[in-house]
This record gives structure tokens, C-alpha cells and sequence, in this order.
């Protein structure tokens, strides 16, 4: 039987067993024969108010209890948990890990212990099932402080539990410093409901604290918690959605409601989301999610290293007029409990997709603020819109008019037009596009993504902002940095990706299509040498080694935790190498375009365009010197092992079917296919 009937069948003989037993409880209590019960609360052993070990013993009974109406039934070892002082919130519980990580057998599991920043120097031990634990040499009950509990040690853990049998095992002690910590409990004290949902649509009511690194408290509250990402969702360590129960800071963080924890999975750095939302934030982009690092403990158990971020939503950190709200005042409705129907706004066989909410009436002016999300093939339940070469989902209103969906669809479109037309004016209308789109902001998201490399760019995590009565289109807010600097959805690629043109080269929305336009190009090339360049240099001169070196202990604590066998200095050092070479280039390249009045200058730089079975990377060298390389392993470009499956990469071969080597000179444009292992 699966995991769901064993719960079922072990709830059933339970109820069997302790039916009859409360039945003669009760009647024993009513007849008053019988032994007397309990006290439900426990008599202090001073005569007096329960003392602070004994509350604590009260709470590691009340949360084990709790614990075991979850997914995982109790393990001795995790009868016992740790936490930072007397009836505090914090609690971390032993958890099993890949032993393999510690050099153990592989496949095997080992007991570890995590301890967050406040709790590492005195822990202070919370025990349920036994009268005391052993650790080490030194015997302990509910509330004594631990020594000994050194980071990267191994304790050996004895017990006596209740029923007189005897428990040893090893722990593994892990501790860090310096980083936040989030406790978060659900209601019914496990996660198996919500990561269980592959739509992401449960959510589970829960409570929250969060402490500085120093133990000060500094927020807590009710919230909702739920599923949340793409990819990062079929991964062990999830991303959840945080809605709060009322708006308010956490961490320093601009008053909110709508957070997320972002898992970072596939940024061994945990730095890239960091990082570029600071540069952005230093270039004063338009609402940028501010953000800060938390080690997340799930219902006492140790989850990883997180960024808790602000959302890019309304409630997040997306600040337009609320057309919901003139929704509900139109529709004279209090809440969006009962919906109307949604409905396709187009006829069959048009190319152009609307959908939107039938409400009975319109708000007086739906010209903002609207926050669309550019998404990729998009046709799921929203309402969703789509131009001749875009699909847009409407993220704000929530629950759009007929008038809302049009008036916004109708409005990209005209943008659409302008920048696809070869004079860069709406034909309809004769608007410019510098007129519909926000220059900077265009501007700085082009280099901003350009820069990092952002593999999703322009497909998925894009964003646009339209205000009430501003005839602008801004560009933003940036989001979801994780797969940059070569990380892309079908390997990585650091090399190819520290020289190539992404926009020019790999994409072909509104972004590459302003390219054609010579003032777009021309700002583009001084906007980048005047304004984001010296932002990013400086940024990576004076605050990238700090915020790595914030985070490193928390960070390893998190690789042990997830089997991740990376050395966290070595993948944060050839990051920022990888900035910084980054920055070259399009400093170079942004400098010889400036010379050459934004033409193509013959004498500097060729591309090579790699044509991978998924789509292409360019990688631009200066011409007449070596290619110097090639995207195999032996240079650091990896497929991920599904590529691998599928056509495994061996080598690369040239226009005329013969294979290249690192050593071929450059002299022109060249396009190279590859060779695949027989």
C-alpha cells in the first residue's frame, strides 16, 4: 500500500484502540472511580509558576504531538530539537541527510542538525519521549543550555526513552553566522499538501518569525503559503509563495504583503537574483523587488538557504493605481468571492487572442494601472492577451473587464506596430515608439539583461507597466536572474555567454527589433558607457566580495543540507570573474560602436554563432586572433544531462563539414554546427 493508506490504515487501528479507552475515561471521570487524571498543565516543581525549562518541555511535547500528524511519523531523533532560549519561537529539529555529502557511503542517510545565526553559540536542547538525552558526555533535560555543539562536529546521542528502551546515534552539527533566519508553521504542521500540488494552487494557512542573526525579533505574523516557480518546482528544495496577513517590513524591506522564497537551485552562488537587483536598484529602476537571505526552517526542520524577495505584483513591489479597486466600486461588489465567467473576446480563427472577465459594468477610466507579464506560448486560465508577436498575461487588475482587456491590448498593439515599422511610428496613429515606451526604462532592462545574460529574458519573467493617464510603457520590474552568467535552460555556457549579443543574436522580440532602429542603438551604446558601466564596475570594486562573504556560511550550511558539492568560494570567485569580463566586453564593444557612429565597423569584431539543437549563442572575437576555445566540458560548457541524453556534444564543425579546434583564427563572420558522439 502507498504512504497514504499506511496513514489511513494506522489512523483507523488507532481510533479502534482509543475509542473504548476514552469511553472508560469519561466514565470513570463522571462516576469519580478510577484513578485522577492528569493535570493538563503541569504543576510547577517549585510550587509556584512553571518555570521557563518546564514551559519548554510543555512546547517540545506540543509540537512533537504536532509533528506527528504530519507526513513524517517521529524518529527518535527527532524527539529531541534545538532552540535559542527559553519559550522562544525557534526550534530546529534533526533532520536526515545524504551521508555522501560528508564522505559517506552513497545512497546511505545520517542524522544532522542545523543551527540558524541566533541559536549556533548557545543552543539550548527541547527534549520529548525521554526524561534527558545524552550528547557527547555531558547529560541534558528540556531547557539546558548544549556545549560542544561545534560547527561541522559529530555528537553521539544516547537515550532512555519513556517506555525504558534504549536509542544511540550520530548527529552532525552544522551552524552558521551572520544571515536571518524565518521559522514557518503550518496550520496542520506539515508541507505535504502544499508540495504535493503540481498546479501550485494549495495554499495552507501558517504563522511566521523572523530573527536577526543577533536573536532580535523582527517580524512575525499569518500568512499563506503556497507553491510557486516552474522548473525549480519538480527540485527538492522548493520555492513557496508568501502572501501576509497584513502589509508590513520585513527585514528592512519596504512595507508589503506579497513575498516569495526563492530557492535559487540553480545558482550555486545564491547571488544572482542578489546581485542584479542591487545593480538595479543602484540604476533607480523602476520598482525593483527588494530582497534579504534567510535560512527557512519549515515546521522546525532546516529547508536551505533562501532570498526572501518581494513579488513582482501589486501588494509586492508594484506600485500603479488599483483598477481593482474601481472594479469592485463599478460593480458594487466588497470582494472577488463570486466571479462572472471569462470569456474570449475574439472570434475562431483570429490571430489575435483576448480574454476577460464579463463584468456587468465598467470602471469611468481604465487607462491604469495595468502590470502585464510577457509569457511564451501562454494559453492557461488567466486572462491573457496576445499582439501579432507577443502573448501577454494581465497580472493587474486581477480580474479584468471586457473594456480593460481591450483598451490594454488595443494599446500594446499600437506599441507593437511602432516598433516593428520601419520608421518606428504606429501607421494608424503616427505615434513614435519613444513616445509609447519609457526610454529609460527600456533602455536600462536592455542592458541590465544583456549584461547578465538573462536566458529568460523577454520570454517569461519580462514585465511591462502601464499607469493611469501616463501614455508610457515602462520596462519592468526585472525578476528571476537565476539562470544567467552562461546558466541556461538547456546547459551552461559561461564562456560562450561572457562575449555574445543575446538580444541581437538569440532573440527576436521587441527588444531585438529596437535594434533596428539607429536612435535606439545609438542611446543604447552611451546609456551603457555613461551610466550602467560605471554602476556595475563599481559595484563589483566595493560590495560583491561583501555580499558573497555575508552569506558563506549560511550558503555551505545549505550545500550540505542539499547534496550540492560545490566549493561555495570557487563558484563565487569565477563568478565575479566572469562580471568583470562581462563588463569588458561591452565596455569594448559598446566603445568601438560609439566610434563607428553605431555601424558596423569591419575591423573589430567577428561573430561566431554557435548553432545549438535548441537555437543559437553568438560569441563575438576580435578579428584576425583565435577563437580560443570551444562549448565542450574540457572548457567548462556543460549540457545539462537531458541535452546529454539526447544528442551528447563532442565537437563542432564548420561551413564546410569539417571540425574546428580552439586554435582557428577569426577573420569574418562565421557559423559552426555541432558534432554529436555515434
Amino acid at each position: 500500500m502507498d504512504h497514504r493508506e499506511k496513514r489511513r490504515w494506522n489512523r483507523n487501528i488507532l481510533l479502534l484502540v482509543l475509542v473504548p479507552v476514552l469511553i472508560a475515561a469519561i466514565l470513570f471521570g463522571m462516576t469519580g472511580r478510577g484513578p485522577k487524571p492528569e493535570k493538563a498543565e503541569r504543576p510547577s516543581e517549585s510550587g509556584g509558576e512553571t518555570t521557563a525549562a518546564e514551559a519548554m518541555q510543555d512546547r517540545a511535547e506540543a509540537e512533537q504531538k504536532q509533528s506527528d500528524t504530519g507526513n513524517n511519523a517521529a524518529a527518535p531523533m527527532q524527539m529531541i530539537s534545538f532552540t535559542a532560549e527559553a519559550g522562544g519561537a525557534q526550534r530546529s529539529v534533526p533532520v536526515q541527510i545524504d551521508a555522501s555529502i560528508l564522505g559517506g557511503e552513497a545512497g546511505s542517510k545520517c542524522w544532522a542538525v542545523f543551527l540558524p545565526a541566533e541559536m549556533a553559540a548557545h543552543p539550548r536542547i527541547l527534549v520529548y519521549g525521554a526524561e534527558s538525552v545524552t550528547l557527547g558526555s555531558h547529560t541534558y533535560r528540556t531547557g539546558d543550555e548544549v556545549a560542544g555543539l561545534e560547527n561541522g562536529s559529530c555528537v553521539a546521542v544516547t537515550m532512555e526513552m519513556k517506555d525504558g528502551a534504549g536509542y544511540s546515534e550520530e548527529l552532525h552539527v552544522f551552524s552558521c553566522t551572520g544571515t536571518a533566519t524565518m521559522y514557518l508553521d503550518t496550520e496542520s504542521g506539515s508541507m505535504e499538501k502544499v508540495d504535493a500540488d503540481e498546479s501550485k494552487e494549495t495554499s495552507e494557512k501558517a504563522e511566521f518569525v523572523i530573527f536577526e542573526p543577533d536573536g532580535t525579533q523582527d517580524s512575525k505574523g499569518e500568512c499563506m503559503v503556497s507553491g510557486r516557480g516552474n522548473s525549480t518546482w519538480s527540485m527538492q528544495k522548493r520555492p513557496y509563495n508568501v502572501n501576509l496577513a497584513e502589509e508590513q517590513s520585513i527585514l528592512g524591506m519596504q512595507a508589503c504583503r506579497k513575498l516569495c522564497l526563492l530557492a535559487n537551485t540553480f545558482d550555486m552562488t545564491n547571488l544572482l537574483n542578489r546581485v542584479s537587483s542591487q545593480i538595479a536598484a543602484d540604476l533607480g529602476m523602476r520598482d525593483t523587488p527588494q530582497g534579504e537571505f534567510v535560512n527557512l526552517y519549515l515546521n522546525g526542520r532546516y529547508n536551505g538557504l533562501y532570498y526572501l524577495a518581494q513579488r513582482p505584483r501589486t501588494g509586492g513591489c508594484v506600485h500603479i493605481d488599483s483598477l481593482d479597486n474601481e472594479i469592485r466600486k463599478a460593480n458594487g461588489v466588497q470582494d472577488f468571492n463570486n466571479l462572472p465567467k471569462i470569456r474570449t473576446l475574439n472570434e475562431e480563427g483570429d490571430k489575435l487572442k483576448k480574454w476577460a472577465y464579463d463584468w456587468p459594468n465598467e470602471p469611468a477610466d481604465n487607462t491604469g494601472g495595468y502590470l502585464l507579464q510577457q509569457y511564451s506560448n501562454y494559453e492557461g486560465d488567466e486572462p491573457w492577451f496576445s499582439t501579432e508577436y507577443r502573448r501577454f498575461r494581465i497580472m493587474s487588475p486581477s480580474y479584468p473587464t471586457v473594456g480593460q482587456v481591450e483598451y490594454i491590448s488595443d494599446y500594446m498593439v499600437m506599441a507593437e506596430h511602432a516598433v516593428y515599422s520601419d520608421d518606428g511610428k504606429d501607421p494608424d496613429t503616427g505615434r513614435h515608439y519613444s513616445e509609447i515606451l519609457d526610454p529609460d526604462s527600456w533602455e536600462d532592462m536592455f542592458c541590465l539583461e544583456e549584461y547578465f545574460v538573462e536566458w529568460d529574458g523577454e520570454r517569461w519573467s519580462f514585465y511591462i507597466i502601464k499607469d493611469r493617464d501616463d501614455p508610457c510603457l515602462y520596462c519592468g520590474p526585472m525578476w528571476d536572474f537565476d539562470h544567467s552568467a552562461g546558466s541556461m535552460m538547456y546547459g551552461n555556457y559561461p564562456e560562450t555567454a561572457v562575449s555574445t549579443l543575446m538580444f541581437r543574436d538569440s532573440r527576436h522580440g521587441w527588444l531585438h527589433k529596437l535594434l533596428s532602429h539607429e536612435e535606439f542603438t545609438r542611446e543604447l551604446y552611451t546609456r551603457w558607457i555613461e551610466r550602467i558601466s560605471p554602476v556595475v564596475h563599481d559595484y563589483l570594486d566595493n560590495r560583491f566580495e561583501k555580499e558573497a562573504a555575508a552569506i558563506e556560511s549560511a550558503a555551505c550550511m545549505n550545500n550540505i543540507r542539499r547534496s550540492n558539492d560545490v566549493d561555495y568560494r570557487e563558484v563565487t570567485s569565477a563568478l565575479a570573474e566572469w562580471m568583470q569580463r562581462r563588463a569588458d566586453f561591452l565596455d569594448d564593444y559598446a566603445a568601438e560602436k560609439k566610434k563607428g557612429n553605431g555601424q558596423d565597423d569591419a575591423d573589430a569584431y567577428c561573430r561566431v554563432l554557435f548553432r545549438f539543437p535548441w537555437g543559437n549563442i553568438s560569441h563575438y572575437v576580435r578579428r584576425g586572433e583565435k577563437l580560443g576555445y570551444l562549448p565542450l566540458p574540457e572548457y567548462g560548457e556543460t549540457q545539462v544531462p537531458e541535452e546529454v541524453e539526447k544528442n551528447e556534444i563532442t565537437g563542432w564543425k564548420d561551413e564546410d563539414e569539417k571540425e574546428i579546434s580552439p586554435d582557428l583564427v577569426i577573420d569574418r563572420d562565421r557559423s559552426f554546427k555541432p558534432l554529436y558522439r555515434q
